[in-house]
């Protein structure tokens, strides 16, 4: 599959980090029953809000934007299907109440290299502060957010 130039992962800023911190949630969202692609949008969402605010920038560099299910990371489908294509991670379609959760399972370990201790501890921070909400709870915790609303 040929991704559109306008959204080749390589071209955007901190992709590494953004593909790292994929990995990185999916790797330690293992175990989480309630975690699928809804779930990975918001925590993505949450460590770079949260990043910002503590650290004054983001851990990723990527753009969000505002959907009717929350914000979501512009680049995420274009990363993550590459990612799939690597064999870097897999998506599995599993029967989740009256719908259909896109798990996303690591094939790899993160680099954590490119990460600085603040910034992993930030991520790990935000996944356990989720941990217990499934999709549908922390769409509706972002929908509560100033800047979800504000857009």
């Amino acid at each position: 599959m040929q991704l559109p130039k306008e959204i080749l992962i390589d071209d955007l800023p901190d992709s590494d980090k953004f593909t790292e911190a994929i990995i990185y949630i999916a790797s330690k969202s293992e175990k989480d029953p309630r975690f699928g692609a809804i779930k990975l949008n918001k925590i993505l969402y949450y460590l770079d809000c949260y990043a910002y605010l503590k650290l004054g920038k983001s851990i990723t560099g990527i753009d969000y934007q505002h959907l009717d299910e929350g914000p979501a990371p512009k680049a995420l489908l274009p990363v993550r299907e590459k990612l799939k294509l690597n064999g870097e991670i897999e998506i599995v379609y599993k029967q989740y109440f009256n719908g259909v959760q896109q798990r996303i399972v690591a094939k790899r370990t993160p680099n954590l290299s490119l990460f600085s201790q603040d910034e992993i501890s930030i991520m790990d921070e935000v996944i356990e502060d989720l941990w217990h909400l499934n999709g549908a709870e922390v769409t509706s915790k972002s929908h509560k957010e100033f800047g979800w609303r504000l857009t």
